[in-house]
């Protein structure tokens, strides 16, 4: 009996005491909370990640894709699309503004200098047609500067998807789409060389020899030339439909490059003929006017100006194509 009565004093005790310590536990669970929903905001924006969403071809594919942009035009200052892919390592010269004999007036691109003709270029995904009846390639002076985006460049594999013509890779030119407004673009750059004649000799003494004697074909080139000149203009116009399903684009531009010339610098001025011991000699064309007549082993003539024959003398009769060559 004694037991049990002590046994129901004890649970009252603990009772009381656990009622006591939840008014003393309340208050400070209240303060808690209160001052945790003071801390968060009263509306939270829903959260997106879009940085898993970003397309990166180089990790979905096994072949590099190598990407040039819209800025880089800009910040390399080319008026010329061509310049500025023939400035990766895997782009090797074809038809383009280096390109004086023999040229088609195009500009092409070859990677892996396996031929213009077995690289193929696109504009958004779509294949360029023939640039000229005399070369089968895409020519890229029809792809306005201004228009482009970006440029992606793959090398590897395109073969798979584009056939035979993509043997050497692919070019794809991505335009600007959805553009609004009005932008102007302006470009202008020059070409400037010390003539030093450092490195090539007696070059210097051998040019204004022959200068002495042949003016017209023979002349020291300035000390400091500036050649080459470009500039560009272009005018930029867009606008979309009112429910974003169309756009109109409009582009005009306008380009001019001036020559450069062999004329303007200390190691083309002339024909180099080879050496002479230890000194450069010019050398030039035999088979120009008035022309030469020889066995190409024991004679040799030409004409002078009175009509006679006299004997043909290299450095004297040889025409100098230097000056005249277009860089």
């Amino acid at each position: 009996m004694k037991l049990q009565i002590k046994r129901e004093r004890l649970l009252a005790s603990t009772m009381i005491a656990g009622i006591a310590l939840a008014g003393f536990t309340a208050p400070a669970m209240a303060q808690t909370t209160a001052a945790t929903q003071a801390d968060q905001p009263s509306q939270v924006s829903d959260i997106v990640v879009t940085g898993s969403r970003l397309r990166q071809p180089n990790l979905t594919t096994t072949s590099p894709v190598t990407q040039v942009t819209g800025e880089d035009i800009d910040i390399q200052g080319v008026t010329r699309v061509e310049d500025l892919v023939s400035q990766l390592p895997q782009a090797f010269a074809a038809q383009n503004s280096t390109v004086a004999n023999g040229a088609s007036g195009t500009a092409t691109v070859s990677l892996r200098n396996l031929g213009s003709s077995r690289t193929l270029v696109l504009i958004d995904g779509k294949r360029m047609g023939y640039g000229s009846p005399q070369d089968d390639a895409a020519d890229l002076n029809q792809i306005p500067g201004q228009m482009v985006e970006r440029v992606e460049v793959l090398t590897g594999g395109a073969s798979a998807v584009y056939g035979s013509d993509a043997i050497a890779g692919v070019v794809n030119f991505i335009m600007r789409r959805n553009f609004e407004g009005i932008e102007i673009d302006a470009q202008y750059g020059f070409n400037q060389h010390n003539n030093d004649y450092d490195g090539v000799g007696n070059l210097r003494n051998v040019i204004a020899g022959r200068a002495a004697t042949n003016p017209s074909q023979f002349k020291l080139p300035d000390d400091n030339v500036y050649t080459g000149f470009s500039r560009e203009v272009n005018i930029l116009m867009g606008m979309n439909a009112p429910d974003d399903r169309g756009n109109i684009t409009l582009y005009a531009g306008y380009r001019k490059n001036n020559k450069v010339l062999g004329r303007d610098y200390d190691y083309s001025a002339c024909s180099l003929g080879g050496q002479d011991g230890n000194s450069f000699t010019c050398g030039g064309s035999g088979t120009s006017f008035p022309g030469q007549f020889t066995d190409f082993d024991e004679y040799a003539y030409t004409v002078d100006a009175n009509g006679n024959f006299i004997p043909y003398q290299r450095s004297l009769h040889a025409y100098n194509f230097g000056p005249l060559n277009y860089f």
